[in-house]
């Protein structure tokens, strides 16, 4: 049985937790700082996202796995990153890899879009967002299903 906790994704086939306990109040104290000051990219497509304005709750800046996306929806495993200019460097490029991989093998969609993407076309950026979104809430194969012996309940011998 899937439950959820008031649309916040916390249980069933959501990440519940995304972040380990050593490290998770240095990333939240990281994140809450980068809320603070978001840059022009960041600020403008908040203003598209927030508020569930898409169907389903983004959240900004928020601890996943040991890193702190842009943004993600844990409810569709969706994480959103905004290259900015510093990402064209060779070496940036490869950690960004990395990170997308490291990601993707948590079961996320890494999606990356330019500064100038989103302060230029951020209706193209929307549409590539819904697309993902549409992708990822497709159904899929996840392994054999359960018989349906036993209705749930447990039997003690």
């Amino acid at each position: 049985m899937e439950e959820e906790d008031e649309g916040h994704g916390y249980f069933g086939n959501y990440h519940y937790q995304t972040s380990e306990a050593s490290t998770y109040t240095l990333l939240r104290r990281n994140a809450k700082s980068n809320r603070r000051y978001p840059t022009e990219a960041e600020a403008l497509l908040w203003e598209r996202l927030k508020g569930k304005q898409l169907g389903v709750r983004f959240r900004r800046q928020h601890p996943v796995y040991g890193y702190i996306p842009d943004f993600v929806c844990l409810s569709l495993n969706i994480v959103i990153e905004i290259d900015g200019g510093y990402h064209t460097s060779a070496a940036q490029q490869q950690a960004d890899m990395e990170r997308t991989h490291y990601l993707e093998s948590f079961g996320f969609r890494v999606v990356r879009f330019t500064n100038d993407q989103i302060l230029y076309d951020t209706d193209k950026v929307i549409e590539k967002i819904k697309q993902t979104m549409t992708k990822q809430s497709a159904p899929t194969p996840q392994g054999t299903p359960l018989l349906r012996r036993g209705r749930g309940r447990l039997k003690i011998k």
